[in-house]
């Protein structure tokens, strides 16, 4: 059983029920949301806060797109997210739980569903931090992350995919043109770079 593959499992039937709406699928969201805390032995939560931006961003998705809501579940998420900042290390938050790998892969989910959630300012320290730690200098792509204080200099698309998504969600929600900057300059590093 894997945590964040049931988060990416609840997101497809949000998406699902957004193209094609029907009751019973409704049910079977709130069925599998009700399975993931049954088999997490009733918990919310896990060690990695990627899974834990996962889940929370498919639970805010299913409250605002197909009516299913889970406020406990998603202020315990944000708690977590929140809280796992630790200041000596910037802006960003670790990979997991009393670890010192601090990822796009965490940090960009993260950031989205905290702005989704209200926390804009918490959002924009993450892809500030992003933006001084993890954009490579000559072709703009993003690294994946710092552990241990060393940079991690791999280039995966999915830490381009989660940091346009950050900014772009920060650029429609905070109307700031250097999200707007941010994500036109990416966008043109991976097509040039990938």
């Amino acid at each position: 059983w894997h945590y964040w593959w049931q988060a990416h499992l609840l997101d497809t039937l949000v998406d699902a029920q957004v193209r094609d709406p029907d009751p019973l699928r409704v049910d079977r969201i709130g069925r599998q949301i009700r399975g993931h805390h049954a088999r997490n032995l009733g918990r919310w939560t896990n060690n990695y806060y990627d899974d834990m931006a996962w889940l929370a961003l498919a639970l805010e998705r299913a409250q605002r797109l197909a009516g299913v809501t889970t406020p406990r579940a998603l202020r315990s998420l944000s708690r977590q997210l929140t809280g796992s900042w630790m200041p000596e290390a910037g802006g960003g938050i670790p990979w997991r739980k009393q670890d010192q790998f601090f990822n796009a892969p965490a940090n960009g989910p993260a950031g989205i569903f905290l702005a989704r959630y209200g926390d804009l300012g918490r959002a924009e320290q993450m892809a500030d931090w992003i933006e001084q730690t993890l954009i490579d200098p000559d072709t703009y792509l993003v690294f994946d992350g710092i552990r241990d204080g060393s940079l991690v200099r791999a280039q995966y698309t999915y830490c381009q995919g989660v940091v346009v998504g950050l900014e772009t969600e920060l650029a429609v929600r905070t109307g700031d043109p250097r999200h707007v900057r941010r994500v036109a300059r990416l966008f043109c590093a991976v097509a040039e770079h990938m």
